[in-house]
């Protein structure tokens, strides 16, 4: 997804914003849903879309960890069939004197971690 969000800790990320480029897989078993055919049975990738959305355009984050973080919590809470979500957020937009395509994180949470917390 490509989204446009005000993170970042430089007073001018927060007042100009950029895109953001976000993967979110969700992880969970589709077999119901491989065998049956039924929209009911697989998970909705509409609301694993607003989760992101909500996230990257809402309030904003110094860190693209926090916002992977809060996009993974969403996904979990939204999705309750889904055992784990992996979330990668990266910065296209950075300023460092390199040539680079973007900065970025990738983070893995199991359902039921949160609790370990």
């Amino acid at each position: 997804m490509r989204l446009f969000g005000r993170h970042g800790v430089l007073p001018a990320e927060k007042s100009l914003g950029q895109q953001f480029l976000i993967d979110v897989d969700v992880y969970t078993c589709t077999r119901r849903a491989g065998k049956s055919d039924d929209f009911a049975h697989t998970l909705n990738y509409v609301k694993v879309f607003e989760a992101a959305q909500r996230i990257v355009q809402g309030p904003s984050c110094d860190l693209v960890e926090h916002v992977a973080q809060r996009v993974a919590d969403d996904v979990l809470r939204e999705l309750t069939e889904a055992q784990s979500v992996r979330v990668c957020v990266k910065k296209p937009h950075v300023a460092l004197p390199a040539v680079l395509d973007y900065v970025g994180v990738e983070i893995w949470r199991d359902r039921g971690e949160e609790d370990a917390r």
